[in-house]
C-alpha cells in the first residue's frame, strides 16, 4: 500500500496499490511517497513539464 503525503501540509492526500495512478493529477507540490508506513522517495510536480523524481 503506498501513501502519498504533501510536504507543505502533512497530509496524507492519497493511499492505494498502484504508484503511477497515485500520482496522476496531483496538484502541483512537493511529496513524500510511503510504502507500506516506509519512506520511499520525495516526489515534485511544480512545474509538470518537468516533474522528477527527488
Amino acid at each position: 500500500m503506498y501513501e502519498v503525503m504533501n510536504l507543505s501540509t502533512g497530509e496524507i492526500v492519497r493511499k492505494g496499490k498502484v504508484l503511477e495512478k497515485l500520482l496522476q493529477n496531483l496538484p502541483e507540490g512537493f511529496y513524500e511517497i510511503r510504502e507500506n508506513r516506509k519512506f520511499i522517495r520525495f516526489y515534485s510536480n511544480i512545474k509538470p513539464e518537468h516533474q522528477c523524481w527527488i
